[in-house]
Order: C-alpha cells, then structure tokens, then sequence
C-alpha cells in the first residue's frame, strides 16, 4: 500500500467532466482521468474504509420543469482506476457539496435546493448487495449559507466551516452533534468571497479562503490567530483546498490547492511543514499539469498497486477480451456508419509496463466498406527490448486495390501494407527512453503517450498522426510534429517503392485498441504493467459494441499480435470520451 495526493476538479473545456489526478509526493503528477461524470460544480472528496469516495453535483436538466437537477451523486474507487457507478442520494443542491469522516461515518454537508440557503448533512450508513451506497435522509444543521460549507473531523468532534448569509461574508465554525444539528456558530473574524477549505494539522484546525478583496490572495486562519491571518504568497481564481500529507521530502507539510489567478485557470499547489507565518510559505508554486474551470478537491488515499479487472464475454477465439482482442468502439449502426473526425489517442501509464521482448500499443482502424483502397488502418507505438520508442503507420489495402502509378499490389491478407513506416525504419528510431534504472523494455510508470490523427483538408479521410511522449515528471519529451501519409511510401514486396497517393487515404468508423507483442504475430512476455487508454471523439460520441464486432465493417479476425493483457469493462452508453483501463 501507498499513500497519494489526489486532486478532483472540472475540466476548463466547458464539457463539465469530472477528472482526478494523483501524486505520490505531491510533486510529480499521473496525469488526469476522467471518471465518466459530469458537474458544473467542483467535487468533494474522502476517503472512507478503503476506498476514495467522490460527491457531485450533476449536470443533467430536470425533464419535468428544464431547469438543472442539482442532484448530489456519490461514486468511489478501491484502486484509483475502476470507479463504482454512481448513486443518487436523494439529495439536491445548489451548491457543491463536502465530505468528511467522523464516527466511522461518511458524511456530507450542502446547501439545500431552495431560497432559505439551509446547511443540511446526511451520512452513509451501509451499501446495497450491489455495493452501491445507502444514504440518511437530510439533517437541517440550524445554519444556513451562500456558500459552499466545509466538514472535518476534529478530534472527538465534526465540524462545519462555512460562510454568513449576510453581506459581511463571515467565516464561521460550529460543531456538528452525532444528530447533525449545531450548536452557536463561531466567528472566526476573518471573511472571504469564495467557499472556505479547512483540515487538521499538527492537531489544529487550519482553514484557507480567499480574502474578500479584489487582490484575490490566498490566506489561512487557525484558531491561536483567528484575530489574524497568514498571507501565503499566492492568490487564487476559485475556492481552494487543504490537506495534510507527507512531501516529497517526506515532511509532514499542509498542501493547499488552487486556481491559478488569472485566464489560464491552471490547477496550482503550494505547501509547508511549518505554515505559521507568511515566510514559512515558498513564493514559487507547482502546476500540476491540469487545467480547471473551478476550484479543486484534495484528498489523501491509499491504493493498492494493482486493479481487479474483468473480463468481458466476446465471440472471439478464446472466449473473453483480452491480448489480441478488445471492444470494437464505432459510431453505429451499419445502415449508414458516420466517420468518426478529431480522434486523439491517449495512454496514461499508471505501473511500470515491462516486457522481455518488447511490446506495442496497436490503434487498428477500420474503412468504410465502400472503399477502395484501404481495408483497415494501423496506428501505435512500440517499446522494444532495448526500452526505445518507435511510432508506425499501416493502411492495409483491400482485395480492389490492386495498382498504384502502374505498380502492383498484393491483396488485403498477402501481406501488403499501403504504408509502412514501422520502427520509423527510414528515419531511425524516434526516441529512445533514457536511463532510469528499470529493466529494459520497460515504460516507467507516469508516462504518457499521445497520438492524433490528422484528417485531410475538408474531408474526413486520415491523413496521418502527430504523437508526443511525456515522461513521468511531466516532461514533453518526443513530439513527432505532422507525420503524413503522403509524404510517405508504399511498402510492396516485388515492386519499387511509390508515394502514397491522396486517393487512397479513407475515412475510420470504428477502432480497436490492443496491448500486444511488437509485430509479425509475436506475443508480448509482460512480467507488469497497468495503465488507462482514453480515446476523445469531440465531434460523434463513441459506442463500445460487444460482443465481437459489427457485420458491416471489413472482415478481419483480429490484431496477429497478442499478450495476456485483460481490459476492463465499457459502459453501452454513447460517450465523448472512451475510457478503458488494462492491466498485465
């Protein structure tokens, strides 16, 4: 077991989903994920008998009056990757909602659904034979607010932070009784104009808020300086948050979150062993490589180094998702496929990837049926022995490509790519990993590898892919620039090599992705590995078809490559944004 800063917030591309993003020292960063849930509001965060529970507000629209639901969902994860599905608590607010544990109790505060601005609270008391949550039905706190409120355990007692229903703005504590209901609330003299966070450290009770000016600067009140407040050297766009967690340098340190204050809306995190006084706090601050549209969440969870993934039933050889084969992701239905326009490949590496031999990432795409040159794309990265990366690109033709510029072609399944550009064999290898005292053929966990396809002008036909590597200090270390297929040669095996004409580039309208061996039918020996595989699809939402794939698309059995790599199950629902973790 470890322990890890987790951060919760909302994207900044206005599409309200909700992502997470984890640090092992609060310095280095996995990269965002998205959890397949969407709010306008920032999430909370806790954790709670082993797993990390998140509280939303959702985004959906009351199909009875048109307005926002405001309902509070909750969803958790047990190993930082697979999430439950969400549960209504039969709750709604205007307002985001806040967590805490007390008593051996998940508990959540929010602003009631209505003008009066009450504090209500419920708690957890147990989950259903299917392992979603049970919830109380709501506590009115005796106190009411405009804002967000705050929850934390503070020794034997749960107490509330919260902000005055009246125009001083005033920052407020009360302690909540085993019944949810409060007692006088105290003034803690300080005011502010976002939502306040607060947590315990060194067994005092901290809070940060944004001052109530327009400077917008962070500050923190303890109780031994409610006449004051500490100045920490930055200033924020949003509410921020609080935890305490152990640094890099293995110090017990009070880490705050925030919005950076200005357009850019990056997500920033500043911390300190000894965050008494202004100096105590460093000018500088650490990007944590995301972006947000609110604030932000902090939590501290411990996981496991491993998921538990399933494997779902298919009609494939073998009889379940797994190495050579996985979902086929398309738009549907066979009548009449759309092409599927702005595909982006993103491969998030969340546990060392090692493999005696080697090992590829396989994007497989597939033509319409109505082509005549291209039965199918491949797209990918390879990790060889050696631990360097290689990107490649294949069009397979089809049995009715049969000549380009007078030069004859094999048919589909002879063996024949329209394009072969594997191991970047004309150029050299692309990029070689540098050392980092792993075994060689791995990918060290916290990479990420990005690839997008590049589409011809006013046309949906691919005409190539733009990749980039990033390293597990969020170091853009590879970017290949636009590598297109036209600028490429056709790969026969009885006649010179030609260009590749603009004829012969087709549209997708559906994919595959696959943890494989390198090439040429080989299996991957993996000794680990674990990551998450996300597909963005801005323009159409993405359809996981299972089992085995669509009757329409051109024959083809699968990737001849294979692993005993297993996926995890996809939703049936359409999605922007597909999803999928893997281990080895």
């Amino acid at each position: 077991m470890s322990q890890n800063l987790w951060t919760a917030f909302i994207a900044s591309n206005g599409s309200n989903q909700i992502l997470v993003d984890s640090s092992p020292d609060g310095q280095t960063w996995t990269g965002s994920r998205f959890i397949n849930q969407w709010s306008p509001f920032t999430p909370a965060l806790a954790f709670f008998n082993g797993s990390l529970y998140i509280a939303f507000i959702t985004d959906d629209v009351d199909s009875a009056t048109g307005v926002p639901s405001n309902r509070i969902f909750v969803c958790s994860t047990s190993d930082g990757v697979s999430w439950t599905p969400a549960t209504f608590i039969n709750q709604r607010s205007k307002c985001a909602p806040a967590l805490a544990v007390w008593g051996n109790t998940l508990y959540i505060a929010f602003i009631g659904n209505d003008p009066s601005n009450r504090i209500l609270t419920c708690s957890c008391t147990g989950q259903s034979a299917l392992g979603q949550s049970i919830w109380s039905g709501s506590n009115d706190t005796g106190q009411t607010s405009p804002q967000s409120p705050a929850l934390v355990q503070n020794g034997d007692n749960l107490q509330m932070i919260f902000v005055s229903n009246d125009s001083r703005n005033a920052i407020l504590v009360c302690d909540l009784s085993s019944t949810g209901n409060s007692g006088s609330a105290s003034d803690t003299g300080q005011s502010t104009k976002f939502a306040p966070a607060a947590t315990v450290f060194n067994n005092d009770l901290y809070i940060a808020f944004v001052a109530d000016s327009p400077t917008n600067a962070l500050l923190l009140a303890a109780p031994q300086i409610w006449v004051g407040s500490i100045p920490i050297n930055q200033s924020s766009s949003a509410a921020p948050a609080l935890a305490d967690f152990n640094n890099i340098n293995g110090e017990y340190s009070l880490f705050v979150a925030f919005a950076a204050n200005h357009p850019s809306t990056r997500c920033l995190l500043t911390s300190s062993s000894i965050p008494s006084s202004e100096s105590d706090w460093p000018s500088s601050d650490t990007h944590i490589q995301q972006f947000t549209s609110s604030g932000m969440a902090l939590a501290i969870a411990p996981f496991a180094s491993c998921a538990q993934l399933v494997k779902p039933s298919s009609d494939y050889p073998g009889g379940a998702f797994g190495g050579a084969h996985n979902y086929f992701v398309w738009t549907g239905p066979c009548s009449n496929p759309p092409s599927l326009p702005n595909l982006k490949l993103t491969i998030y590496i969340s546990s060392d990837m090692c493999s005696t031999n080697g090992f590829s990432f396989q994007w497989n795409l597939w033509c319409p049926t109505d082509s005549n040159y291209c039965g199918w794309q491949q797209y990918g990265f390879e990790i060889d022995a050696k631990g360097n990366i290689d990107y490649y690109l294949e069009n397979w033709a089809t049995t009715r490509f049969t000549e380009v510029g007078g030069q004859p072609l094999k048919v589909f399944g002879g063996g024949t790519n329209i394009v072969d550009f594997r191991t970047g064999e004309n150029v050299g290898h692309w990029y070689p990993l540098p050392p980092s005292g792993l075994p060689v053929g791995t990918l060290p966990a916290g990479y990420i590898l990005t690839m997008e396809l590049l589409y011809a002008p006013n046309s949906a036909a691919i005409s190539g892919i733009a990749c980039t590597v990033i390293d597990e200090n969020g170091h853009v270390v590879a970017n290949t620039g636009n590598i297109e297929l036209t600028k490429l040669t056709i790969c026969t095996n009885s006649s010179p090599a030609s260009p590749v004409p603009e004829y012969a580039l087709t549209p997708t309208i559906g994919f595959q992705l696959a943890v494989v061996g390198k090439f040429d039918g080989n299996p991957a020996d993996f000794v680990s590995g674990r990551g998450t595989l996300v597909v963005s699809s801005p323009n159409s939402p993405l359809i996981a078809f299972a089992p085995g794939r669509p009757k329409c698309i051109y024959p083809f059995g699968g990737t001849g490559e294979s692993s005993a790599c297993v996926y995890s199950e996809m939703p049936d629902a359409p999605s922007l944004l597909m999803v999928q973790t893997f281990t080895v």
